[in-house]
């Protein structure tokens, strides 16, 4: 067998260098190259035609969905993510593998003997793709669960008993029964994935669930404040009261 050719694809370095670290041990595999978001990976795509896609999910301009959808042909793909609502969806068409992150170098290993064993038969991966490609245009695209990293753990929370989620430092919180959890995702991309009957965005920074709001109070020169019990209060900003007033039916 020749040599096959990899990308990888992640917009943190750090987890580039992971993968990059894992597959110097494999001699079966040369990394042809990487790249930080989807269009970048799309152009060295076209470049060098790999074998394998490690790619990540979530990223900025493109994510790895839509950078699929955009290659000439479908190589093998491991699927790299911090999320696990994707991994249902790849293994229901026999992905080649779907790791979540943290995961160890055994795992890693793991997914690199499916791909080492089966990478031979490029329509059956093609088709494999295609499959998953299509089963994301539904628009069954928003999120039910959410998974959160607590020590060495994950957590797993239903979207419906999440209180909000906050920017806090420049990092993104989960705030749910007076706990906060810290999400890996910017507030921008988890606002277009929340159903939108549940969440709105209240201010820059901060996403609410107002199925949870235990009071409405007022803040002082036209402002408002929602109340979450034990998960404390968060504001409405100026811009967005009058709006949110109609969300949720305050008389003005």
């Amino acid at each position: 067998m020749s040599l096959i050719k990899a990308i990888i694809v992640d917009d943190e370095k750090p987890a580039r260098d992971r993968v990059r670290f894992f597959l110097k041990d494999i001699d079966k595999i040369t990394i042809a190259g990487e790249a930080e978001n989807g269009e970048e990976a799309l152009k060295l795509f076209e470049e060098v035609k790999p074998d394998l896609l490690i790619l990540d999910i979530q990223m900025p301009q493109l994510d790895g969905f839509g950078m699929l959808g955009k290659c000439s042909y479908h190589p093998a793909v491991i699927f790299i993510s911090a999320y696990d609502e994707y991994a249902i969806n790849a293994f229901e068409v026999n992905a080649v593998d779907y790791l979540l992150k943290p995961y160890t170098k055994k795992r890693f290993f793991d997914a690199i003997n499916r791909v080492l064993a089966s990478i031979k038969d490029n329509d059956y991966w093609e088709s494999k793709v295609s499959r998953l490609l299509d089963s994301r245009q539904d628009g069954s695209d928003l999120l039910e669960n959410i998974s959160v990293r607590k020590g060495n753990t994950y957590r797993v929370f239903d979207v419906k008993e999440i209180d909000y989620f906050k920017m806090d430092g420049g990092l993104l919180f989960l705030h749910s029964r007076g706990e906060r959890y810290l999400v890996d995702s910017s507030l921008n991309q988890l606002e277009k994935r929340l159903p939108p009957a549940l969440y709105y965005r209240i201010h820059r920074n901060a996403i609410a669930n107002l199925k949870n709001i235990r009071e409405i109070l007022p803040w002082g020169q036209g402002r408002l404040a929602l109340d979450f019990g034990i998960s404390g209060r968060i504001q409405v900003s100026k811009e967005k009261v009058s709006a949110f007033r109609k969300k949720v039916g305050l008389k003005i």
